[in-house]
């Protein structure tokens, strides 16, 4: 396999809840690195973050995440690991500490239970919040989360 030229890929996709159609056919690809989706309300920007996740299956046509495509349950597994993704709203476990959180954000993403505490610690580190890792996450400030 020839390696992808974009990080992204995104062929003719269409989406629809119900009768409503929040893409239609969107073809675009984006390079490595951060990217941000702006556009007005109904616009589709969080139905294609979530396909691009894999948090919504795809309905038809193709995204292929580094090369992965993420209609193969095979690949989404490694597309997941390619992309990061911050939704609008997410939920923390307010009254657990912030470690607990980094770790179960940590195992739901497919590190080793043995390995998630590992994890977390050097996440809390690389964003200077490990002096906090005991702290409710309720105590964070909006930024912080």
């Amino acid at each position: 396999m020839n390696p992808p030229t974009k990080i992204v890929d995104i062929f003719g996709v269409s989406f629809a809840y119900g009768s409503h159609q929040a893409l239609r056919q969107l073809s675009t690809s984006y390079d490595k690195g951060i990217t941000g989706i702006l556009g007005p309300n109904g616009a589709g920007k969080s139905t294609l973050m979530k396909l691009l996740s894999t948090a919504l299956p795809l309905q038809q046509r193709e995204i292929n995440v580094g090369g992965f495509s993420v209609k193969s349950s095979k690949n989404r597994a490694q597309a997941r690991g390619l992309i990061g993704y911050l939704p609008q709203k997410f939920e923390l476990l307010d009254r657990r500490s912030l470690k607990d959180n980094v770790e179960y954000a940590a195992w739901a993403h497919g590190v080793k239970p043995a390995e998630t505490s590992q994890a977390a610690s050097w996440a809390l580190q690389t964003v200077g919040l490990l002096e906090r890792e005991t702290d409710k996450a309720s105590s964070l400030s909006g930024g912080m989360r």
